[in-house]
Parts: structure tokens; sequence; C-alpha cells
């Protein structure tokens, strides 16, 4: 007996029954025990876990609950695997009266990382566990469920391997390659990947790379097979793959983008500012798409100073006065692409349009003069710098000019990309990068921007940039296009409804044939995509048509094999 005066207890108060039934040596030379513990005058027992160093003084101590009565642990043991603690025992219900036996495996700081009970109708505990050197778990303990006798020993093996795998990055934009990594767990033999849910194993590898040529959400499958057996991991939506745009979704309170101050970005005069934005849960009365502490430009859903589902901007002027400009009752719709676009004049006037639509105006003080100096203040995008004001929702090719631009080059540049050498563009963001934490300004000026939990999400598809006039979109009438073109297999149908209707949309050859049917139903007004793939058609060209209760547009378009 090295030391025959030492004792522990789960709490000083908690009363005088806590017992201990096993004990393992831990790396650092301490213990770890586990029993039983009880409060004084309750026929309640948890699992009592207490972690000793090699002086034996408490280094922590808890209590764990794998059932709903009676709980004790009767053994512990390291498992060598992953150097967590095991921890076997019996768990008995008020009703039925039965048993069943637990496990649990617990890091060593007293975390639980996974518990699980074993049992049938009867009553069934667990006594005593090992592991094998194949790192599986076996249990001893005792059943009535099975077996001829009133009660049987019962010893069975839980598998020590566990599949798991990560993947960098997690999206993009298509065609995308993921790098796959297998953290799993275990002696294995093979590994087997699906990475589209197609019951086909596409790669043996154990770190396997995959490009995803077409744009969705896949969910992949990890299978690993060890001697005669084998265990599946599956990851629901695990890769998304965007059609040729992304953009970012701001939720939550710590949901923003940021761009640190620059010179480039103080203005204090005219200016522009475009995105197209998708409204996903009018959560705020501020939902901020973008905000620069001396101006901001946001969604209101029921502010009582505003109208209902209105578009704000704010200003702070260099007299000290605060402007706030806001549209009528319900000019945003809640749901849907949208694109939205201020405009100020540094003086006094201002425009804000909806959808290249110029809007009817309300205030509170209407603006007057300049802006005030925002030297020092960091642009930040979907949220504001106190990150209270989430943008809930979508937010796609963000552009902020020091000059005032026309309706004209508003309506006509919308659809469209920009060079990023444009007069007056000083912040230029696409949010085409798909993955990652960083955004990238495509503005002459090169703002460094990063993000902080936003989600990416499939974006607006735009046109590259074009000086067609022909292929403008007036914003009076539906439009249909398609990009690439041409295309091998997959092409990504645009098309816009001014207001809601019928639509039928679908692809024929060049003999009016019809080869597809894409969209057959009713629409909400706005920006609509669909995805294309060609499959074994032939190359030669073929006509995508749309039709709704008051047009038809044919668009032409070429495959390539």
């Amino acid at each position: 007996i090295l030391d025959e005066n030492t004792f522990w207890g789960i709490d000083d108060d908690q009363g005088d029954h806590d017992e201990a039934a096993s004990v393992c040596v831990l790396p650092d030379g301490g213990y770890c025990l586990i029993g039983g513990t009880t409060a004084e005058g309750v026929e309640v027992m948890d699992v009592l876990i207490i972690k000793v160093n090699a002086d034996l003084e408490e280094d922590w101590k808890t209590a764990i609950e794998p059932g709903n009565l009676h709980d004790f642990g009767k053994c512990v043991c390291r498992y060598l695997l992953d150097g967590n603690l095991l921890i076997c025992g019996t768990t008995r219900y008020a009703q039925p009266l039965t048993n069943d036996l637990f496990l649990v495996k617990m890091d060593l700081q007293g975390n639980v990382v996974s518990s699980d009970l074993f049992g049938d109708d009867g009553s069934e505990g667990g006594f005593a566990l090992c592991e094998t050197a194949e790192g599986n778990c076996v249990v001893a303990g005792q059943t009535n469920s099975q077996g001829n006798g009133g009660y049987d020993v019962w010893l069975f093996m839980i598998s020590g391997v566990t599949p798991d795998f990560e993947a960098e990055p997690h999206s993009g934009v298509a065609p995308q390659t993921i790098q796959f990594t297998d953290h799993s767990l275990g002696n294995i033999d093979t590994w087997n990947w699906d990475f589209n849910s197609d019951s086909i194993i596409d790669s043996y590898e154990q770190n396997p790379s995959w490009t995803f040529q077409i744009p969705g959400s896949y969910s992949v499958t990890l299978t690993v097979e060890f001697g005669d057996y084998s265990i599946s991991c599956f990851k629901q939506d695990f890769i998304t793959v965007f059609n040729l745009d992304s953009a970012l979704y701001y939720s939550g309170l710590e949901s923003y983008s940021k761009c640190y101050a620059d010179p480039a970005i103080n203005i204090t005069g005219p200016l522009t500012i475009e995105a197209w934005v998708t409204p996903q849960d009018w959560g705020n009365f501020y939902n901020k798409i973008l905000d620069k502490n001396s101006f901001t430009f946001f969604l209101s859903e029921s502010f009582p100073v505003y109208n209902e589902y209105c578009l704000v901007f704010q200003m702070l002027h260099q007299n000290g006065e605060l402007s706030r400009s806001y549209t009528a009752d319900y000019s945003v719709a809640t749901a849907g692409a949208q694109h939205l676009a201020v405009t100020y004049d540094g003086d006094q006037d201002i425009h804000i349009y909806i959808n290249g639509v110029n809007q009817e105006l309300y205030y509170l003080n209407e603006p007057e003069g300049t802006i005030s100096d925002n030297l020092l203040d960091d642009l930040y995008i979907g949220n504001d710098a106190s990150c209270n004001f989430p943008c809930n929702g979508i937010v796609d090719e963000l552009r902020v000019w020091n000059i005032v631009r026309t309706p004209t080059e508003i309506n006509d540049n919308m659809f469209y990309y920009l060079s990023g050498s444009e007069n007056g563009l000083v912040g230029y963001f696409k949010f085409n990068e798909g993955n990652g934490y960083e955004i990238n300004d495509l503005s002459g000026n090169l703002l460094p921007g990063y993000i902080s939990n936003p989600q990416w999400v499939q974006g607006v598809i735009l046109l590259p940039v074009s000086n067609d006039d022909a292929e403008i979109p007036q914003l009076f009438r539906p439009a249909l296009f398609n990009y690439p073109n041409p295309f091998n297999p997959v092409t990504i149908f645009q098309y816009y409804l001014p207001e809601s209707d019928n639509v039928k949309l679908q692809v024929f050859n060049l003999r009016g044939q019809q080869v597809d049917i894409l969209v057959n139903g009713y629409l909400e007004a706005g920006i609509h995509h669909y995805s294309w793939h060609a499959g074994e058609l032939p190359a030669g060209i073929y006509f995508g048509q749309m039709i709704t209760s008051k047009i038809k547009i044919n668009r032409k378009m070429v495959i390539l094999k």
C-alpha cells in the first residue's frame, strides 16, 4: 500500500456514496478511476470518472448519465488506437425495470466522444473490456436476452475501425478538383470512394483527388474494408460545385467580408453601389449589404421608421446630418436574385434602382452635401463593423464607383461582367473564388479582402464583357441567355422574367425536332438558371426556346465534340 490515506469524491456536499470499480494507468503516469456516485437519499446513480496525476492529486472529475436512472461504470481502459478512454458498465431503466450495457468513449480531458447502448428486451450488463492487437474492442458481460439460461455470458467485439475523411476545398466553380484525405482509424485493407452517390467506386486510393466536371451538390461515401468486414462513412451534400459563378451567403452575427481602409475607397462625393442580392431570411431591421460607417446600404423588413421590405441608403454628411432614403413598401421581393443599385451626386440627387427601375423614394432627412470622411473606416460586405446586422441573404457581383452611373449604364451592364478598368470603378468583387477565405478586388485598386463565416453558394451567372448591343437585355421584357456557347457538354441557361408567369424552356435541333424539355411550369419573377447537359446529342446547331404568356424567345447554340 503506497498511500492508504488518499480519498476522492465527486463533490464534497453531494453525499456519502462514491465508489470506484476500475482503474487504468495513463501516459502521464496518472490514473483514471471509474465507478458510481449518487446524491445522499436519492435512488439514482451516475457513472463517476476521476482523473488523478502520478502524485494521486486530482486533475478533474465528472459524472455522466448514459441511461436515465441507475448508471454504474464497471471497467475502464485506454484505447491505444486513438488514445481515448473506453468505459463500459450497466444502465438501469425505471420502466421497464431492465438493464442495458453501455460503452462510452471519452477523451483525456473528460469530454464524451461517443456513447452507445447495447441490449435487447431483457437485461444486459458490461463488466470488463480490452483491446485487441487489431484495435477492436472486446466487451464481456451478461445477458438474459440471448442464450438458454437465466443469465448467460455475453462476449462481443466492436470494430475499432472508424472510417472518416475530410476534403479541401469543399466547394468551387466547375470544373473543380477536390483533394480528399483519409482520417480513418484502425487497420484498413482497402479504401473505396464513391464521389457522386451512383454506387460506382470512383477511386481505390487512400487519399485521392477528384475533379467534379458538372455543377451540383455531391454526397460522398468512403467504404473501408478490413478482413471480411466493411464499414462506410457517408457525408450528405459534402461537396458543392457551382455553375461558372459563385457568391457569398451572409447569415449569423459573425458572417461578413471585409476590406481594410484605403484612400481609394474614401468616398465623400459622387458614388454608385451595385450588387446582385438574393434575400433568404428577413431576420433583422437592418440587413446590411454594404457598410462603411459614413454610408450604408441595407434591406429593411419592418423597422418602424421605414417602409416594409424596402431598400435603404443612409449617409452621414460632413455637416453632421444623417440622411436616410428608402423605397416603397414591398419594393424588394422576398426571394429571388435582384439587381440593387444606388447613386448619389455628392450634393442632393439620390436614386435607388431595383432591377434597373428607378424607385420612388421616401426620406428621413433628405441628403444634402458631401459624405463625411471615411478614410479610416473598413469596408464591410454582408454585415457591419459591429457584426450585429448580417445581410441574411446572398450577395454577388458587388461594384463600388466614385462616380454617378447613369440609368442606361446600370441597365446595360448588370448582366455582364466588367473588365475592371472602367472609369470610376474603385472596388469590384465578383465573388467567383468559390472557396477559401479571401475575396479578390478586380478593380485597378486590388483592395485586399477576407471573409469570415459566410457560405459559398451558387451565384448569378453573368455574360462575358461584351459591346454587342443586341446582347443587352431589356428588363421590361423576358430575356434568355446561355453560357458558355459553344459548349461541350454543359451549358447554363439564364432567363429573366419581369413578372411571374407560366414558362416553357425547351431545346430543338436544326430540323425543328424537340430534343429536350427543361422547364414547364409557373415561375416567380426574377432571374432563373438551368444547367443543361447535352448528353449524347451529336455536335451541331441547336436552339433554346423560352415561351411565356407574352413572348417567345429563341437562342442559337452550338454543341462541340
